[in-house]
């Protein structure tokens, strides 16, 4: 979204945007992670854990969570999902809107 905030306000590449971005996630996470966030009993750069209650539920003993479900959760993300991953032509009211408003207007 900022890159193609970036594209349309300052003509700027989105490759290079993207790339820049991608730097600054980094150096934001780390700094988060070694300042702010940092554990205060740990020695390595992590956050503190949190409290059971606010955990998400785990699935048989992993670290695989409920979030991962929150993917396939709408109908329309997993057809839209196989449609794309099968190379199909989109069916469905709802995702050929979607689709047409994504689409470049013809020069």
């Amino acid at each position: 979204m900022v890159a193609g905030l970036l594209k349309v306000r300052r003509g700027m590449s989105e490759i290079i945007s993207t790339l820049m971005l991608n730097y600054i996630a980094i150096l934001f996470v780390q700094y988060m992670t070694r300042g702010p966030l940092q554990d205060p009993k740990g020695y390595l750069p992590e956050s503190a854990q949190f409290v059971a209650a606010a955990r998400m539920p785990t699935f048989f003993d992993t670290r695989l969570h409920l979030g991962v479900l929150s993917r396939f959760s709408c109908a329309d993300c997993l057809r839209a999902a196989v449609v794309d991953a099968a190379g199909l032509p989109a069916t469905g009211r709802r995702l050929t809107r979607q689709r047409r408003a994504l689409r470049p207007a013809s020069m």
